[in-house]
């Protein structure tokens, strides 16, 4: 498993040392006291930048208005050309909630109840772009300009 963590602090005594981090409740695994385990502490990269992160959302909003859209459908209809993965699921309604804590967007695609009269439904969870690494954002940039161009939307004079 792999963790997020922001370091908090570190207490030492004259044998050992405690390490103290800060992770996401949801990502909080059950761990047992009497194993041994192997960390890996690495500093976390920036995936993209804070500037790609505001133009990218600037020039999605003015699409939007444009186009009499929402944000984030725009946004889901830019990973939808970049091909940047995307996750369907089957789960109880009352799990969409906690899904959305985990994606940037979770769509309903399907209300489904089994024999046994269990209703459930499919979801397609989308990443939030800071998920994203090089590669992907710069086609999700790529894509999202494109778009931009082909609704008559003139994105070379933004500045964020």
């Amino acid at each position: 498993m792999i963790l997020t963590a922001k370091y908090d602090r570190a207490l030492k005594d004259s044998s050992r040392t405690i390490l103290s981090f800060e992770v996401p409740t949801y990502q909080l695994p059950e761990l047992d006291q009497s194993k041994t385990y192997k960390l890996e502490i690495t500093e976390m990269k920036s995936k993209r930048s804070i500037w790609q992160n505001n133009y990218s959302w600037k020039i999605i909003n003015e699409i939007a208005k444009h186009e009499g859209l929402d944000d984030l459908d725009v946004y889901c209809q830019v990973i939808e050309l970049a091909k940047i993965r995307t996750e369907f699921l089957e789960t109880i309604p009352e799990a969409i909630e906690r899904l959305s804590r985990a994606f940037r967007v979770v769509k309903v695609l399907e209300e489904r109840t089994s024999q046994k009269g269990v209703k459930t439904v499919v979801v397609k969870c989308y990443y939030g772009s800071s998920t994203f690494d090089t590669k992907e954002m710069s086609e999700f940039i790529e894509r999202l300009l494109d778009y931009a161009a082909r609704v008559g939307i003139d994105v070379s004079e933004y500045q964020v």
